[in-house]
């Protein structure tokens, strides 16, 4: 028993090493994105009289429908293409933004929440892994680290899912092309399953906690 403490207590200790590496990682892997787009604001806010939209795509005629073509240097033929996703610079009119005033200011608040929240899980997590690796599993603090961290996923998911729809909502209201239709740029589902799993982890261990502190007070 005493041989697997250690044993065990380095393995949380990889495994939370590699989550924080991954973290790490994902963080660097958006901040050439977060370049850009910061890049792409300050032009923005130079010139007054354009602005820059991000769209997503589909073909109203369906999949097979190719209303684009690019030229292959290589060989000089046209290539049919149809976009999924594109960057358009348009002029910035006084009517533009009208009646949106509400909905930008919703967006931006959704901003700041997913800021805190990308800040506020690494936090959780820390204090989670460094009470994991004093042997203290049921303790309290840990179910509450989760549920938070849980929680906090699922704000991400959503505060994701609103800046999302306000963008479709605002660019529907601006522009309509003749071969394509704009698209809800979804959330990725895969940060709202993540959240309920860790919640689920948590009720997990609540109930463990629970029966440990009856086996306690038995004994």
């Amino acid at each position: 028993m005493i041989m697997g403490k250690p044993r065990n207590t380095m393995r949380l200790t990889t495994l939370a090493v590699l989550a924080i590496a991954a973290y790490v990682f994902m963080i660097l892997l958006s901040m050439g994105d977060l370049w850009e787009g910061f890049k792409l604001g300050l032009a923005d806010g130079q010139d007054r009289a354009h602005e820059t939209h991000f769209v997503y795509l589909k073909t109203k005629a369906g999949f097979t429908h190719y209303p684009d073509s690019l030229v292959n240097l290589k060989t000089g033929h046209k290539l049919p293409i149809s976009y999924d996703q594109g960057q358009l610079r348009t002029p910035l009119t006084e009517t533009v933004n009208q009646g949106f005033t509400w909905l930008k200011l919703l967006e931006k608040l959704a901003a700041f929440a997913i800021l805190f929240v990308m800040v506020y899980i690494p936090i959780l997590f820390f204090k989670l892994m460094r009470a994991l690796s004093r042997e203290s599993v049921f303790d309290r603090r840990n179910i509450k680290y989760m549920r938070c961290i849980g929680c906090a996923l699922l704000l991400f998911y959503v505060c994701g899912q609103t800046m999302s729809l306000i963008d479709y909502l605002t660019l529907k209201q601006q522009f309509q092309f003749a071969a394509y239709e704009l698209e809800w740029d979804q959330a990725d589902a895969l940060v709202l399953l993540l959240g309920f799993v860790v919640l689920l982890f948590a009720e997990v261990l609540g109930r463990g906690s629970s029966i440990k502190e009856e086996q306690d007070l038995t004994i």
